[in-house]
């Protein structure tokens, strides 16, 4: 649990504060994005699958 520059790919800061827990699994990106902008990747798949 620490600063791994080989997993990190992707800047934490993008991320926020959970750039470290992005680096464990690609997919808590999604789940750490929606925190500050939960209204762009959640909309969109909700409204396909209304529609």
């Amino acid at each position: 649990m620490g600063i791994v520059p080989a997993q990190n790919r992707k800047p934490p800061n993008a991320n926020g504060l959970s750039g470290s827990r992005s680096a464990s699994r690609e997919n808590s990106i999604w789940e750490i994005s929606p925190d500050p902008r939960p209204q762009i990747p959640h909309p969109k798949s909700h409204t396909l699958a209304l529609s």
